[in-house]
């Protein structure tokens, strides 16, 4: 039965947190009740759980049909391995002993030799000749911004995952200890699809990251809290082993977690929000879900079970996936994601479809929810699953995924990537592009879909892999709206016209006019990677810090190959 704002708006005890600002909100919200009609699209989480916040650790009980559950789950995974993160596929495949997708080999492994990277510019942060490293997320203190985390997946971990923190503005980075699994798990958990940010106080930074487990056939999201030096960092706070999102054994799987706060707004420090896409393996549905703790990760408003779903339920093969969430103004919260239309993903090399990014805003830092909108509406086309010509190179189709900025004026800011050409097989596979929310805060973010624009192109190369930041006011050379935006990605452009795509670097572009105009790509990277035979990871990543005025970007970097084949990565960083 919908909801009415009304119903929804009766929040108990958490309004004793509020603000006046949210208040305020309130009643606005009360007004609008005979008017509006918000519905959670015919999903039920449990909402009491929302409003009590009972013990955030639920522990797995195996089910009595072990065998089917089992059997279920191998199918299941099976039939959607090329719509996962990119860490979680191999780690599925590998399980399954699937050795081939889309007639190409994907397994991987550590080749040593190559050559040494001749830089000045770019920083090392995790190159293990003996490991492949890749999926990198970066996070600075914006109160000191000395201080950095970053993590990514590494196949040299036992769990998988990899934790570096830098106390000297990234000049040098130094390996963490272990990384907790889900406590759901028996000792056979794989991290993938990690995440970091750091909260706009600098008291405390955030890691998520997926959790699957063999003995259970179950998987989860984690998210642990990193200490900043202030608070006795570096390493884990008392949110470590945080887990919600649990899965149920055997019959669902849980991808693509994120974290992050509310970057542009000191008065919500102690917020935290992630989201992941669920899977569903009894219904053949999956859709995009959210959790919410305001009390930097230590409880969570799902009890670490029931998270809150937001999209609508997408029956195969119309997934949706690679979501994000964001906190904006006072307890505004955004949250977009990947939406395969009714034409369905592309499941092939020769099926070239629509897409869209879908968004919902929520108030009340995420415990009430306007309805699911469009930011980008039938955006041609889906990209490729290899990176063309020819399928030719690494994985490519997971760049189509959203990345997230919102600046102090409360506007939001979105970069994904778009194949311009219906070929399945050419090599001018991606352009990234830009959209921007119809209005600053207090207004929606998107009444209407906006026209994506092309921010990063040239000529028949592929560009991609897009991530966007806002760097707050910065006391030398400020802008006129008091913001900056770095917009950095993937491209292709130094590879020879006969070898299209072979060679990639990081490009930047920043804009002082919230996006309205953007300056002249630059090179970030002083060495090209040559481009990988499987994968390069699923993403890169941004972070800036006001004050001393460095943004920061983190790559999958093998500037260090002669060749396709020689399938080791490393993760590099580099700063403006």
């Amino acid at each position: 039965m919908p909801r009415s704002v009304t119903q929804n708006c009766v929040l108990g005890d958490f309004m004793k947190k509020m603000s006046i600002i949210g208040i305020a909100a309130l009643l606005i919200c009360l007004l609008l009740a005979p008017l509006v009609a918000l519905t959670h699209v015919g999903l039920t989480p449990a909402w009491a759980a929302w409003q009590t916040k009972p013990q955030p650790i639920e522990w797995y009980h195996k089910p009595q049909n072990v065998q089917a559950d089992e059997a279920r789950w191998d199918s299941f995974a099976r039939d959607q391995l090329t719509h996962l993160s990119s860490g979680l596929m191999m780690t599925i495949a590998k399980k399954l002993g699937i050795t081939e997708v889309y007639g190409k080999s994907i397994t991987k492994g550590s080749t040593p030799g190559g050559k040494v990277k001749a830089t000045v510019i770019d920083i090392p942060v995790a190159n293990n000749p003996l490991a492949d490293e890749g999926s990198p997320s970066i996070a600075v203190n914006p109160v000191d911004p000395r201080e950095l985390y970053a993590i990514l997946e590494d196949t040299s971990d036992a769990f998988g995952c990899s934790v570096y923190y830098s106390n000297n503005a990234g000049a040098t980075w130094a390996l963490q200890g272990a990384l907790p699994p889900s406590p759901n798990g028996f000792g056979a958990d794989v991290c993938y699809h990690p995440s970091a940010r750091w909260s706009p106080d600098g008291l405390m930074a955030y890691l998520a990251y997926g959790s699957v487990d063999w003995a259970t056939h179950g998987s989860d999201i984690v998210v642990t809290q990193a200490l900043p030096a202030a608070v006795g960092g570096p390493g884990y706070g008392a949110g470590v082993n945080q887990v919600f999102f649990a899965g149920a054994a055997g019959v669902d799987l849980w991808d693509a977690p994120w974290v992050d706060v509310h970057q542009v707004d000191l008065g919500q420090a102690n917020w935290v929000y992630v989201t992941a896409t669920y899977f569903d393996f009894t219904t053949g549905q999956n859709w995009i879900a959210f959790d919410v703790s305001n009390d930097q990760a230590l409880t969570w408003f799902g009890g670490g079970v029931a998270a809150l779903p937001l999209s609508s339920l997408a029956p195969f093969p119309f997934p949706v996936q690679w979501s994000r969430p964001i906190g904006g103004i006072s307890a505004d919260v955004l949250v977009c994601w990947f939406n395969a239309e009714i034409d369905g993903w592309n499941n092939g090399p020769w099926n070239a479809g629509f897409f869209d990014i879908r968004c919902r805003q929520g108030v009340f830092n995420g415990l009430l929810w306007w309805p699911e909108v469009t930011a980008a509406n039938n955006v041609n086309y889906e990209l490729p699953f290899w990176l063309g010509p020819g399928g030719a190179y690494h994985w490519w189709e997971h760049s189509e995924g959203p990345s997230l900025a919102i600046s102090p004026d409360g506007r939001a800011h979105i970069v994904f990537t778009r194949d311009p050409t219906v070929s399945r097989v050419d090599s001018e596979c991606g352009n990234v592009v830009y959209v921007r929310s119809n209005g600053p805060f207090p207004f929606f973010y998107f009444t209407t879909p906006a026209v994506p624009v092309t921010v990063g192109n040239y000529g028949v190369m592929a560009q991609g892999f897009p991530t966007i930041a806002v760097q707050l006011q910065r006391p030398i050379a400020p802008t006129p709206l008091g913001y900056r935006l770095f917009l950095f990605y993937i491209d292709h452009r130094f590879s020879p016209s006969t070898i299209a795509n072979i060679y990639y670097d990081v490009y930047e572009r920043h804009s002082d006019n919230g996006g309205v105009s953007w300056t002249a790509p630059a090179r970030i990277t002083d060495v090209s990677s040559i481009s990988e035979l499987i994968s390069i990871g699923g993403y890169t990543d941004s972070s800036a810090a006001p004050l001393r005025g460095r943004a920061w970007v983190i790559w999958t970097d093998r500037g260090d190959k002669w060749s396709i084949l020689d399938l080791e990565d490393d993760v590099w960083a580099d700063y403006l």
